[in-house]
């Protein structure tokens, strides 16, 4: 009978994990977004009097929250592999803005894509620091962020009136949600120079979220007892291997 395992070969075994406290800011557990694959997370946490931040966790041992700039920032959404981060802030006005952070830069105001839009978010962000999100408020648009130039409309579905980007990457694809004629959510793909198209074999009202994992590194909080606070955290896989005996 042939053998297995040919002697001396070394196999994968079964996965392990090790959970990492993100720890705390200004006495509240941070609340992650986003990771990269460096493993650093971005996020928000509670500054007190209703107040939100945004986080940035590297190295460790604690999470710092992002600079202020042309924006305060109030959530991060997005980080890429460069450390450039992407979220949500106030600008001076007090007008909520999506914002682009480059490390150790500024907190910049990315606009809006209308004067009458009384509010952007972005909420992906791809390697060359390109960001999508959307603009307005009710009848939101999905718009792209370049680096150097003004925000995009990505347009609507067929007879739908609103879009959100939440998912972009290096060639500049789009992934994000959008109304139909029906006022139903579905999930779009907008590649470049092409118009929303719903991806096939997809439920009607399914939608494209973006993920919070990056080459096996998935961030999020463990669930407790509902009086405990609840710890942000790395869920991280290792590989365990073992050696087949040559006896």
């Amino acid at each position: 009978m042939a053998q297995p395992f040919a002697p001396g070969v070394e196999t994968q075994g079964p996965a392990y994990y090790t959970i990492e406290d993100l720890g705390e800011l200004n006495g509240s557990p941070v609340v992650p977004r986003a990771i990269n694959s460096a493993g650093h997370v971005v996020g928000w946490f509670v500054k007190g009097e209703g107040a939100n931040g945004a986080f940035l966790y590297t190295t460790g041992p604690l999470p710092t929250e992002l600079p202020s700039g042309e924006v305060t920032p109030v959530d991060a959404t997005a980080i890429n592999d460069s450390g450039i981060v992407v979220g949500v802030g106030k600008n001076g006005a007090g007008q909520t803005v999506a914002f682009r952070y480059a490390s150790a830069g500024t907190t910049a105001d990315l606009g809006v894509l209308s004067a009458d839009d009384p509010a952007s978010y972005a909420y992906g962000v791809n390697t060359g620091g390109a960001a999508v999100g959307y603009s307005g408020d009710f009848t939101s648009r999905a718009v792209l962020f370049p680096v150097d130039a003004a925000p995009a409309d990505l347009g609507v579905l067929s007879e739908g009136a609103t879009s959100y980007g939440y998912g972009l990457n290096d060639a500049g694809t789009v992934a994000g949600c959008a109304t139909d004629a029906n006022g139903y959510q579905r999930a779009f793909v907008k590649r470049t120079s092409e118009a929303l198209e719903r991806p096939r074999h997809l439920w009607r009202r399914d939608q494209l979220r973006p993920g919070h994992q990056h080459r096996g590194q998935i961030t999020g909080w463990p669930r407790g007892p509902t009086d405990t606070p609840r710890r942000s955290c790395i869920r991280q896989e290792r590989a365990r291997s073992s050696r087949v005996s040559e006896n």
